[in-house]
């Protein structure tokens, strides 16, 4: 489906695998090229952490890597846009262990770990924009359940 981005739209939908639940997440707002920039940025730093996922990493780097990409992309400090963690642990609860977020420096990435990778932008009162997908770490690197999106343009398969 290709939507034109002319109003507000959200699409939020959690499957089971198996006994895993997947959450993809997408939100959109009226575009213009503010909110176009946030989106690709936001793409940026999800773009960053995966590069980072596999066995050996740990939870901080990962969750570090997507919040450099938003500051210094000009949303900073720290949290004052991307306001929550980078993501959580996929499972029984659906949001547990492991927790992808700076001060979990303890948490080493190990095969078969499966988790959310979720950064966005909140600019109070104006947009935001999230981009949340569902990865499991595998021996060389990571896999994703269910469709990324593929631009602001195109974004649920």
């Amino acid at each position: 489906r290709t939507f034109l981005i002319q109003s507000p739209v959200m699409d939020s939908s959690t499957r089971a695998l198996n006994v895993n639940a997947q959450e993809e997440t997408r939100k959109l707002l009226a575009k213009n090229e503010t909110r176009i920039q946030a989106w690709n940025l936001v793409r940026e730093a999800q773009n960053a952490a995966l590069r980072l996922v596999k066995p050996g990493v740990t939870c901080a780097q990962v969750a570090e890597a997507a919040r450099k990409v938003i500051v210094d992309g000009g949303y900073g400090p720290m949290y004052a846009y991307f306001t929550h963690r980078l993501g959580h642990g996929i499972g029984i609860q659906g949001h547990e262990d492991p927790y992808l977020v700076e001060s979990n420096s303890d948490t080493v990435l190990q095969e078969g770990m499966t988790f959310s990778i979720e950064p966005g932008i909140y600019v109070m009162g104006d947009f935001g924009v999230r981009l949340e997908d569902i990865v499991q770490v595998t021996s060389t690197g990571y896999k994703v359940f269910g469709n990324m999106a593929k631009s602001v343009e195109q974004p649920i398969d």
